[in-house]
């Protein structure tokens, strides 16, 4: 690839060249048109593939994307292309496992089996029918069955009804990102139910 070296005087007169162009309404949509194209986004994809970006510049990207959203049709586009598409194996496997970027040290099968045992379903029908609704604001819909003592620090305490308290589920997120998960206790509940 060649490279030129440009003076900074030629510089300025193309910058300026350039501006006085783009401000032709004819030229500005023409251009637009002619980089809007397959051909133009491939080049432009593989002109980036591979390349690497400080983490300014990946703020930057991040902040202009804030708030962006997608139009209707590009969301119809989109699904439609990947309905019914098929998975190859070793899409799968390169996405599952230890090579996916949630992977926790497998833990999660273990847990979800702890949770889904018939006593922790039975304790969490007692909680709810003991307490129809937020105890926090009183609400009756989206009720989550909460462990007062951690249900992680605490597996004598898991299916005791008297170890339950039930919150909306914006409360109960809200709560969780107070106090964290584990190691949650009734006094961080008291706490957390006083008015403010």
């Amino acid at each position: 690839m060649k490279t030129h070296n440009v003076s900074d005087e030629n510089r300025k007169k193309l910058s300026e060249k350039a501006k006085l162009q783009w401000q032709n309404p004819d030229f500005r949509k023409k251009t637009m048109a002619a980089s809007n194209t397959p051909e133009a986004h491939a080049k432009v994809g593989i002109k980036l593939r591979g390349r690497k970006f400080s983490p300014e510049t990946i703020e930057k990207m991040r902040q202009a994307a804030l708030g962006r959203k997608q139009s209707p049709e590009t969301v119809a586009k989109r699904v439609a292309k990947n309905t019914g598409r098929k998975r190859t194996e070793a899409f799968r496997l390169a996405r599952s496992g230890q090579a996916n970027i949630r992977w926790n040290g497998g833990t999660s099968a273990e847990w979800m089996k702890e949770r889904a045992t018939p006593e922790v379903r039975t304790w969490k029908r007692l909680v709810l029918k003991s307490q129809p609704f937020c105890q926090k604001c009183g609400s009756d819909k989206k009720l989550r069955a909460h462990h007062l003592y951690s249900f992680a620090e605490y597996p004598a305490l898991r299916t005791d009804p008297d170890n339950g308290i039930v919150l909306c589920s914006p409360h109960h997120v809200e709560f969780h990102k107070t106090y964290g998960y584990g190691k949650n206790t009734p006094v961080q509940m008291m706490e957390y139910l006083k008015p403010h």
